[in-house]
């Protein structure tokens, strides 16, 4: 790392955060789970004293504060939850065109689905967490911010896990991991509805609708007037906000 300081100021060694990595006869670990960070005081003679171990909030703060970023930050009534490592917000319904790509040779039957991609549709309320750089999406009921027992949905799209949430990103969308979070969110926020959702996925049942998935939105795109959003036929995904955060 480097510093500029100016050359009338003098420093002296205060301490030292120290990484430890697990040895065995086969050599180092490099497991995650076998690294301990340990942070060393250092004496008047220049030895540095018994370490403190550190975990990762206490890791994260020295470097974010080491170079100034530790500051306070407006936070957008979006967000529900934060840590070092993830977020949660939640967007309310919208309307918006909504694109299909679905591909002609693999799935033929599917590509009506092609010729009424991008037009505008009411969009559901949608829940989103970026965790660890995966980003999962539940669908919501009401445009009220969540509390922890909020029901949580299946999101009624294709590239979703029915099961867990977890989004096989559409083309153009990128978790950087040198982004901040907020800036993370930002971007899925604004390029998530612009993506071409495609192939089948899981069951393809993700809504209550006898036609399934594609049986919905090929009548749901029908519709001269798109004023609100089905919420009727959204699926429960038997998860609660409050459990989706644990």
């Amino acid at each position: 790392m480097e510093v500029m300081v100016p050359n009338e100021m003098r420093f002296r060694l205060d301490g030292a955060i120290l990484f430890y990595r697990r040895w065995s006869e086969y050599g180092y670990s490099y497991s995650a789970h076998h690294v301990a960070a340990l942070l060393h005081k250092v004496n008047e003679n220049g030895s540095l004293a018994p370490g403190r171990a550190l975990d990762m909030k206490a890791l994260e703060y020295f470097f974010r504060t080491s170079n100034g970023a530790d500051k306070l930050k407006f936070q957008d009534s979006k967000i529900l939850a934060r840590s070092y490592d993830s977020i949660v917000w939640y967007e309310k319904s919208r309307l918006a065109p909504i694109y299909f790509q679905i591909d002609r040779k693999n799935e033929p039957k599917r590509t009506i689905l092609n010729k009424l991609s991008g037009r505008q549709v009411m969009w559901p309320p949608l829940l989103f967490m970026i965790a660890n750089g995966t980003l999962c999406c539940r669908a919501l009921k009401s445009n009220r911010r969540p509390t922890l027992k909020t029901k949580l949905y299946i999101a009624p799209l294709t590239h979703i896990n029915e099961t867990d949430g977890t989004v096989c990103l559409p083309a153009g969308i990128r978790i950087y991991r040198r982004n901040s979070l907020e800036e993370n969110m930002s971007m899925v926020s604004e390029l998530f509805y612009q993506g071409k959702f495609g192939h089948a996925t899981h069951s393809m049942r993700q809504i209550e609708h006898p036609g399934g998935h594609d049986g919905f939105w090929v009548e749901y795109l029908k519709k001269k007037k798109h004023d609100r959003f089905p919420i009727e036929l959204l699926k429960s995904a038997n998860q609660t906000l409050g459990e989706l955060l644990k």
